[in-house]
């Protein structure tokens, strides 16, 4: 973007995906994470410094939506 680069990078294996999202200075962001509800699939943590920078917006049977504002985030989703 103008304002820096947006990075997003993830791993999944057979027991947890880990999607990790940065976003620039003075942004905002929507971040949809991969869930499966019908599997029980949740995001059991998110890794953060400041955890006041997110929002959950809601769930639908396949992403959790979150908004969240500049810096670094560790998404956990146990499957």
């Amino acid at each position: 973007t103008i304002k820096g680069r947006v990075e997003v990078n993830w791993v999944n294996n057979e027991s947890e995906l880990r999607l990790t999202v940065e976003i620039p200075a003075n942004m905002l962001a929507d971040v949809y994470v991969p869930v499966n509800k019908s599997s029980n699939e949740s995001v059991s943590e998110v890794l953060n410094s400041n955890k006041f920078n997110l929002v959950l917006i809601g769930t639908t049977n396949n992403y959790a939506h979150y908004k969240i504002e500049s810096g670094k985030y560790e998404f956990i989703v146990t499957h």
